[in-house]
């Protein structure tokens, strides 16, 4: 198959030589320069030049608990890391970018992103949505592979992993190809690699991974218990902070009961607002748990929505963020679960416009994501890193439509780039790795304990 996406014609990388030699700019190697990094916090941390630091060093050892997870793990680090990975992606693909499609990025997609519900399965979290070459979220889940490898003692296993991700990945654009928008339109039955497809259409693999039952069993039996956890994991607002979110608040329930009508006049009346102190890369932005009426007084059938701020609405690298307003378009594309009561937040004439922005989801009841500990061996992971792939090639390019130049130009890229990409994806497994070391050495240094990271279920 490859030898094939090779002659769809890749115009423009003819003048590559083979061979990495400094700044030669290969299909096989990245720019000579990029290994530079932007790190205002370094010296404060004793690591390697190449090491990749946090920008926001100091902030996350005002947050212990959130430093103790990461000195703990490599993985919650290389969580925490996204913002200073993808410029150094951009940079090792610079002389390709102007090739690269424009898709829509997941922007964050690693195996810890990786979620289930009582239907549904695949990546989450859509803080980082955004638009840019597909070879960001490539660079990213491959590194998040790399390193949940190193942490298991399964490194011999992950260059064949890396090899089987890309070949996947190219597969489902193919399928997208043939079944979504060639000339000759879909073909037979459902799409290529997929025993069932989803609902919408799209691709999946031909049964779901054998780790997803298993996190099924851990979601909470009954609301009952599941409002209770999500009780245990919230703390109450400040009257200030409530009141500074009292009319953005207002101003999504009144949407909310315009959209939907049906389901009453008190739905969406909100009887608590509390802080929520999960997650790695959001954690040290504003997040707030908002616990509605639902469908009857009773405590039992109330609905949770977070509200999340908004942290960048710009350009990183070759990647734009669009706020709010993308994160809600893109979700809908990618969600795996079905997406209830999400929108911006609406602004509200009179208040600040420096404030952040949020975008508000409902929590589901029936939700658990994977942690690399629960993955019992290498055919475990193969079986997650098989099926991100085939959601990452059929979500991508669905901002072209039926026009099915991009996924051929993503496919002729791709396949030329390969060596690049996985030597890539090691260099910055291997520069994130080096600034856990140095991060874990300073958190103990300053006193603290290596700490487990609370589960998302």
């Amino acid at each position: 198959m490859l030898a094939e996406l090779v002659g769809l014609g890749c115009v423009g990388l003819g003048p590559f030589a083979l061979g990495c030699t400094p700044h030669a700019n290969t299909p096989d190697c990245p720019p000579g320069d990029a290994a530079a990094i932007d790190r205002p916090d370094a010296e404060n941390l004793a690591a390697p030049a190449d090491a990749i630091v946090p920008r926001d060093l100091e902030k996350i050892f005002g947050t212990p608990s959130l430093a103790a997870e990461m000195m703990g793990s490599p993985f919650v680090y290389f969580r925490k890391v996204n913002t200073e990975t993808v410029p150094l992606t951009c940079a090792a693909f610079e002389d390709a970018l102007r090739w690269f499609p424009p898709f829509d990025l997941h922007g964050d997609a690693h195996l810890e992103q990786f979620a289930v519900s009582s239907e549904h399965h695949g990546l989450s979290d859509y803080d980082d949505v955004a638009t840019g070459p597909g070879v960001v979220d490539l660079v990213r889940f491959g590194a998040s592979v790399y390193i949940a490898g190193r942490m298991r003692g399964w490194s011999d296993d992950v260059p064949a992993l890396l090899d089987e991700f890309i070949d996947r990945y190219l597969d489902s654009l193919a399928a997208e190809d043939r079944d979504g928008g060639s000339p000759e339109g879909p073909a037979e039955g459902p799409a290529a690699g997929s025993a069932e497809g989803s609902a919408d259409g799209r691709p999946s693999a031909s049964s779901p991974p054998s780790i997803v039952p298993r996190l099924r069993r851990d979601i909470p039996p009954d609301r009952a218990s599941w409002l209770r956890w999500v009780d245990s994991v919230t703390t109450p607002v400040e009257s200030e902070v409530a009141a500074e979110m009292a009319p953005g608040a207002e101003a999504y329930r009144a949407m909310m009961l315009r959209r939907h009508a049906d389901l009453g006049p008190k739905f969406f009346d909100i009887k608590r607002v509390g802080h929520l102190d999960l997650g790695v890369g959001s954690r040290l932005h504003p997040k707030f748990l908002l616990r509605m009426e639902g469908p009857t007084p009773a405590p039992n059938d109330d609905v949770v929505v977070e509200f999340k701020s908004v942290t960048r609405s710009t350009h990183l690298g070759c990647v734009s963020y669009g706020g709010a307003t993308a994160i809600v378009r893109t979700m809908r594309l990618f969600a795996n679960e079905p997406v209830r009561f999400i929108a911006q937040v609406p602004y509200v004439p009179g208040t600040p416009l420096d404030q952040m922005p949020y975008w508000a989801r409902e929590w589901l009841e029936s939700y658990a994501e994977l942690r690399v500990a629960d993955l019992d061996d290498v055919a475990a992971l193969r079986e997650v890193v098989h099926d991100v792939a085939t959601e990452l090639g059929s979500v991508h390019p669905r901002l072209h439509g039926d026009d099915t130049q991009a996924r051929r130009e993503q496919m002729a890229l791709c396949a030329t780039l390969r060596d690049r990409i996985k030597a890539t994806i090691v260099d910055i497994g291997d520069r994130t790795w080096r600034g856990w070391e140095a991060f874990a050495k300073e958190a103990k240094r300053r006193g603290l304990s290596p700490k487990k990271p609370a589960p998302q279920r």
